[in-house]
């Protein structure tokens, strides 16, 4: 399954999929809800593994490839590729990356454990990925101040082309920017810069599914403010309107109506 409704995204490629939780946002997992889901309709292998259990899949390795048109593809939405249990230093890892320098397509990466991408980037490409991979956006994931603040710097160590954030669910209000600290890109850089120095991308939305918790748009609005002050590029997913959840541009106040990606280096 490669098509995807995820609105940022053209496409999903899964050659790892399963997790485990680590933090307040995976309470209410929506890959998990899935892969239960893929499991009931004889999706998923019939064995004895839960189906959000860690699994490889080298089947679905060369799918890019096969994928002609240049897209923007969303890696590993139903599991984290630096799970503990998938060797940072593997062959797995490397054939996977291996496959991405050879498309012309647009990969966004996203982890909840930035320092095992670290780690597993410095081994196969020393300092240099954000040269020899240009086409890979590498980001984590944040829910709220305290996640940010764990995540967000050891994601800055790493070299990337573009750095972005999910902050899906955004479960509290969130400081990307203020006078102690600078995690977004300054107003004005050079676009011709090879390594960027804080954040390009952020991705905004409220949770969703059953016992989604409360996202307010005082949180939505402030994180917008901060991000527009530094010429940041922005993408609203979902709000929650009037108790419910809205993916409807139309429905939502004129402010927030705000779907951007940013510009790939040159």
């Amino acid at each position: 399954m490669a098509n995807t409704k995820i609105q940022w995204a053209d496409k999903v490629w899964n050659p790892v999929t399963g997790c485990t939780p680590v933090s307040l946002g995976c309470q209410n997992c929506y890959a998990k809800r899935f892969a239960c889901r893929l499991r009931e309709m004889g999706t998923y292998p019939d064995d004895s593994r839960h189906p959000f259990d860690i699994r490889i899949w080298p089947d679905r390795f060369e799918q890019p490839l096969r994928w002609k048109k240049p897209c923007r593809i969303f890696v590993c939405s139903m599991g984290d590729l630096f799970h503990e249990q998938i060797n940072m230093r593997g062959k797995e890892i490397e054939d996977i990356f291996r496959i991405m320098s050879c498309c012309e397509h647009t990969f966004l990466l996203l982890t909840k454990r930035p320092e095992r991408m670290g780690i597993s980037l410095k081994y196969f490409y020393d300092n240099n990925f954000a040269e020899q991979m240009d086409n890979v956006w590498l980001g984590v994931s944040c829910e709220n101040q305290e996640w940010a603040e764990k995540r967000i710097p050891k994601l800055l160590d790493i070299p990337a082309a573009i750095h972005w954030l999910s902050l899906e669910p955004l479960l509290g209000s969130m400081s990307l920017f203020n006078e102690k600290r600078d995690w977004l890109t300054p107003l004005g850089r050079p676009g011709a810069k090879p390594v960027c120095p804080g954040i390009d991308f952020v991705v905004i939305g409220c949770e969703s599914g059953p016992n989604r918790r409360p996202c307010k748009i005082e949180w939505v609005r402030d994180i917008v403010r901060q991000c527009q002050a530094a010429d940041v590029s922005l993408f609203i997913k979902q709000l929650s309107l009037n108790g419910k959840v809205s993916h409807n541009l139309a429905e939502w106040p004129e402010d927030l109506r705000i779907r951007q990606y940013p510009e790939a280096p040159t």
